[in-house]
């Protein structure tokens, strides 16, 4: 028993380190001097929190907490993955610290203090002298310093901005530094309603790319366009949902993704028009298609790529039908993304479409039995998260930089409700899109 405890600790620390900035492998290998991402230097991330200031009313500070490690049992954790706010305005990719930003930009990070016990089982951590070196913080504390260092900054400061975890009626039990609702000084701020949300300004700051980040979304697009190919080769053969997701990963991480964006959705036949089936344990019967939607992770930005085919290449004269109302959705509201256009004027064309390709398929027969078939969004923000800056309504005006999704699909319940030969079918065409100066880029 002993033994396998030791074994799960050594996985423990195998995962830890690989995003580790003072260990020497993993991830660090493709990293050039100054930067903390490929292509992502210490100077962008110092310009982003210079941004994020900027908007701020003088004399306001903001506090962001790294993700915390969460545990399966005991010593076997999932796998970490940090705050998008977090790792967008400090670029540390590990968890246990908390990031102050003030004055113009300044950084003040608190590290998890030197523990022998824990690098011992679980590999070493970054610390303060870290934090300075390497994430070129201005200033940086043990953690056991908070309750004396951050008091003195808030009583400095006219407005504090927080993430959600540090209002009343949060859990706190996790968070590094415990629960800094208790300090009096943030207590006296909360009270005198000194205290906001960071939320909408730090989407904001992260709505329009930077050409780094762009070359990253490139790069995670391109490890999952190949992994589809891959994937869909070995449907021809082994067309179960559990092998198909299997491969999925498979590809993205020999490709050099760290993970999967989201559960990839591997739906085959009918479970095809649940929207978000996550299950992926059917096989896939003769004549059914295989709708999936799957993307990776890299250096946390992620892609988000869905298509629907059939192993055997022969598909149904409804299918193709299906198929093919969605498909030319997919075309005419591809050529609407470019500046100056709102993702919810792509909506309306890609409804329109779509309600006049159903009704005449004889699917629905009113639009109002549209939403039966299609109840989601053509498009949304697309960045560190797969649905990113989610305060930004879709009436925004696209510019260029800006990424989002292009993912018509319509969903046919087996219901009377529906001609019997359509039922069962669900069909999905997404991609990604960038705003270009003269349009886009998919």
């Amino acid at each position: 028993m002993l033994a396998v405890v030791a074994r799960l600790r050594r996985a423990h620390a195998t995962l830890r380190r690989f995003s580790s900035y003072a260990s020497n492998g993993s991830q660090l290998e493709v990293l050039q001097a100054g930067e903390l991402m490929p292509g992502v230097t210490t100077a962008e991330i110092a310009s982003r929190r210079k941004k994020l200031m900027s908007v701020l009313p003088h004399g306001s500070l903001v506090i962001l907490t790294a993700a915390t490690v969460k545990h399966m049992t005991d010593v076997v954790p999932y796998p970490f993955r940090q705050s998008s706010h977090y790792l967008y305005f400090t670029g540390c990719r590990e968890s246990g610290s908390i990031a102050v930003i003030y004055n113009a930009g300044d950084l003040c990070m608190f590290m998890p203090d030197p523990n022998p016990e824990n690098a011992f089982w679980e590999g070493r951590l970054a610390h303060a002298p870290e934090a300075i070196t390497n994430l070129k913080a201005n200033r940086a504390y043990n953690m056991s310093d908070l309750p004396k260092i951050l008091p003195r900054l808030l009583k400095q400061s006219k407005k504090i901005y927080v993430e959600e975890d540090f209002f009343p009626g949060s859990d706190l039990d996790n968070l590094p530094g415990g629960d800094l609702r208790k300090l009096p000084a943030y207590k006296e701020m909360l009270q005198e309603k000194k205290v906001e949300s960071v939320h909408k300004h730090a989407y904001e700051c992260r709505f329009v790319k930077s050409p780094s980040e762009v070359n990253l979304m490139r790069h995670a697009a391109k490890i999952t366009s190949e992994a589809f190919i891959e994937t869909i080769k070995v449907s021809r053969t082994r067309a179960h949902e559990h092998i198909l997701a299997a491969t999925m990963e498979f590809e993205c991480r020999f490709r050099g993704a760290q993970r999967l964006a989201f559960p990839p959705v591997v739906a085959g036949g009918v479970n095809s028009t649940v929207i978000h089936y996550f299950r992926n344990d059917q096989k896939i019967r003769e004549g059914e298609m295989i709708l999936m939607a799957a993307g990776c992770e890299y250096f946390g930005y992620v892609s988000d790529v869905t298509r629907t085919w059939s192993p055997s290449g022969k598909i149904s004269n409804p299918q193709k039908d299906v198929y093919n109302a969605v498909l030319s959705a997919y075309k005419d509201s591809l050529q609407m993304y470019k500046p100056g256009i709102t993702l919810g004027e792509v909506q309306s064309v890609s409804n329109d479409k779509l309600v006049r390709a159903t009704r005449g398929l004889g699917i629905v027969k009113k639009r109002d039995d549209y939403l039966k078939v299609n109840p989601t969004a053509v498009g949304r923000y697309l960045g560190l998260d797969t649905l990113d800056c989610k305060l930004i309504h879709e009436d925004r005006k696209l510019v260029p930089g800006v990424v989002c999704t292009i993912e018509p699909g319509l969903y046919i319940p087996l219901s009377d409700n529906f001609p019997k030969w359509f039922q069962g079918i669900g069909i999905r065409i997404a991609d990604e899109v960038l705003i270009t100066e003269s349009g886009h880029e998919k």
